[in-house]
């Protein structure tokens, strides 16, 4: 006579979990009931925390957007590291000339007037790397870009002594801006986004291979990076440094109380893989120049360069207007193509937490630096 057969019953881990109280009648029964069931039922509880605390395939591990999972709590990405400084060779030096500033007098004329001629001349400090990269961006976009000429330094890059003169014809949109109907700004703000769009089309240079280097100049394949702060422009010289190693040197700069797990979510905002496109670094109505309804010269490319596509659109928050031209904000959607608000939060953290330094001489004074890299004083680079 055989026995009858035992009802099979499936082991859960939790079951021979020594350290788990036993389970309650009614769950024993509705397992028995239906084990698959609770399994597979996402509607119910029990079923919601199995789902919590399976483990995880490597695909599933691969595209999450942190980098452990432990517990279920995620754990924030760490920060970038900013490379040491190279040895101070002769492409170093080199870049490091550029690190200097110079005075320069703007005289802007408008057409003159049936009973007068009205100018305005602005005094203004510009670096000679905004110097260089001002007659690069000119020659590289065709004069499609419309730049302002001005004198490059010599072969020491130096320049002649005394300030730097110029005359355009125009005026400057920061003091013609709240005058102009809506028209003519929306037609100001079209020029200036085809401007962008020609800008972001520009190739770097030639000698880099297409290599992706972050920077405003480049020697060989070492770079000047720089980054205006609030209270000062900061600035160091790498080899071959990428997106990442930009985020790096801005959160080098922080100041020393700011938690790593601040820095850390800061970091996580930015694009470690940004696409490279030539920007300005502050494109506000104080350099831009405008005849007739048309931009005829943009200024003040003391910082720009190579940097993230997103390196515009915050900067363009950043620069200060005057009170009648607050308007001016409310066009970036139309000057823009691309929108970067994680990018815009993050940066504005940043700015916050700098540590900001000032040159101990003033303007007229020595640049602060150690190993390839320092500040520069916010009156020098500022206007």
């Amino acid at each position: 006579m055989s026995l009858p057969q035992a009802r099979r019953r499936s082991v859960d881990a939790i079951d021979t979990d020594p350290n788990r109280l036993s389970r309650p009648k009614e769950e024993e029964e509705e397992q028995g009931a239906s084990s698959s069931a609770s399994v597979n039922n996402v509607a119910s509880e029990s079923g919601r925390e199995s789902q919590a605390s399976r483990k995880r395939s490597r695909d599933e591990l691969e595209t999450c957007p942190v980098d452990v999972i432990t517990n279920q709590s995620l754990v924030l990405r760490k920060r970038p590291q900013f490379p040491r400084p190279p040895p101070r060779n002769r492409h170093v030096l080199y870049l490091e000339r550029f690190v200097q500033h110079h005075d320069m007098f703007l005289r802007v004329e408008p057409p003159p007037s049936q009973y007068e001629l009205v100018y305005k001349t602005y005094p203004r400090v510009i670096s000679h790397s905004g110097l260089k990269l001002n007659e690069w961006v000119r020659k590289a976009t065709n004069e499609k870009v419309p730049i302002l000429r001005l004198p490059l330094p010599d072969e020491n890059e130096s320049l002649p002594p005394g300030p730097i003169f110029r005359v355009s014809r125009g005026t400057l949109l920061a003091d013609s801006w709240s005058e102009l109907t809506p028209q003519c700004k929306r037609s100001i703000v079209q020029h200036l986004r085809s401007i962008i769009k020609q800008m972001r089309k520009t190739l770097p240079p030639q000698h880099l291979d297409g290599y992706p280097i972050v920077g405003s100049l480049f020697a060989s394949k070492y770079s000047l990076l720089l980054q205006k702060g609030c209270e000062s422009t900061y600035w160091a010289i790498r080899y071959r440094p990428k997106a990442a190693h930009f985020t790096a040197f801005m959160l080098s700069n922080l100041q020393p109380g700011v938690p790593d797990v601040v820095a850390d979510s800061i970091a996580s905002q930015l694009d470690r893989n940004s696409p490279l496109v030539l920007s300005h670094g502050e494109l506000s109505p104080s350099n831009i120049v405008v005849l007739n309804g048309s931009i005829v010269g943009i200024i003040g490319w003391d910082c720009g360069g190579f940097y993230p596509e997103w390196w515009d659109y915050v900067n363009f928050f950043e620069a200060r207007v005057d009170s009648k031209n607050m308007d001016w904000y409310d066009y970036a959607s139309e000057i823009f193509e691309d929108t970067y608000t994680k990018e815009l939060v993050a940066y504005q953290s940043i700015l916050r937490n700098q540590t900001p330094r000032r040159s101990p001489q003033g303007r007229s004074g020595p640049l602060q630096s150690e190993g390839s890299q320092g500040v520069i004083a916010a009156a020098m680079l500022r206007n």
